[in-house]
């Protein structure tokens, strides 16, 4: 279980996140909405290591584990993964290679590139991109929705305890919601928690939340189920943020 208690943060010197608590246990889908600007990345980026954030109190634990005192290499180690909501480009860096070091160091396991290629031929389908992908740099040349389908395909070649999803629905069309939805989903019910991070009503009509909290000026402002995204459609952030 990822378990976050009166997470306070502050990055650039400014506050961000005023005693946020909240917890995934395994295969729940935990969906936290806000405006922009609310503190979203920043618990994503948080959650991960990211040294521009500065925790001023609170504790975040993965099962018995505090991550507060791991680096970010020793919390993927643990079974956490981050797909962030701009990733970055690598040229030079095939997509296969990338994830063979990535399996290989996570696992502490030799793969030859056969098995990895393997296992990424099996998750691209997944969220529609083509087998081609597994010849091209990281991320090079990507689009936005290439980006984020490919994020998934990460999540489902790696597998994880705990995923943190960051905006990974930004920049697709419905047919690109849907696949992503499908990939969610087949993630969860492969035992793995989902924090989902977004600002998107409409993603909340592809996926089944066992839990949606509202994150507003750095605090949760309501945590519910599904009609809170609906009453989020109907009145906005800002209406619910002031309640």
């Amino acid at each position: 279980m990822l378990s976050i208690q009166q997470l306070s943060v502050t990055s650039d010197g400014k506050d961000i996140l005023r005693g946020v608590s909240l917890r995934v246990r395994a295969g729940e889908l935990h969906v936290v909405m806000g405006p922009n600007g609310s503190g979203k990345s920043t618990l994503a980026q948080t959650i991960a290591g990211s040294p521009r954030c500065s925790v001023t109190s609170g504790t975040i634990r993965l099962g018995r584990f505090d991550l507060l005192t791991r680096t970010p290499d020793e919390r993927a180690r643990l079974g956490l993964f981050v797909a962030f909501q701009q990733p970055f480009a690598v040229p030079g860096v095939g997509t296969t290679q990338f994830l063979r070091l990535a399996l290989e160091q996570r696992n502490n396991e030799s793969l030859r590139p056969s098995q990895v290629r393997q296992r990424l031929w099996m998750a691209l389908p997944q969220v529609g991109l083509p087998a081609a992908v597994m010849d091209r740099e990281l991320n090079v040349g990507f689009s936005g929705g290439e980006q984020k389908r490919f994020e998934l395909a990460q999540l489902l070649t790696l597998g994880a305890h705990i995923a943190v999803l960051d905006e990974i629905d930004s920049g697709l069309d419905v047919d690109g919601l849907r696949r992503i939805a499908a990939g969610v989903e087949a993630q969860r019910k492969a035992g793995t928690g989902i924090l989902l991070i977004t600002h998107n009503p409409a993603l909340l009509e592809v996926v089944e939340p066992t839990t949606i909290s509202l994150l507003v000026d750095g605090r949760i402002a309501e945590s519910g189920g599904i009609e809170l995204a609906r009453r989020i459609a109907q009145k906005g952030f800002d209406a619910l943020g002031k309640k």
